[in-house]
């Protein structure tokens, strides 16, 4: 068997545990989003009550 028909058997006996390792990395990435996000808006929450800045929606000017 040459190894061009190697790789091609390889890759057709292996292609459904190769999508179970992208969904399980696919998963930690969204954890770790949630953390990070969950991070900043606590550090900012921290930075705000330190410094007393008060965050507020910016009012919306219409032009029309």
């Amino acid at each position: 068997m040459t190894l061009k028909i190697l790789i091609k058997k390889f890759f057709r006996e292996d292609a459904g545990a190769i999508t179970v390792e992208v969904m399980a990395m696919g998963g930690v990435l969204v954890v770790f989003g949630v953390f990070a996000v969950a991070g900043i808006v606590d550090g900012v929450e921290e930075l705000e009550e330190e410094r007393g800045y008060r965050l507020e929606a910016q009012d919306k000017i219409s032009t029309f």
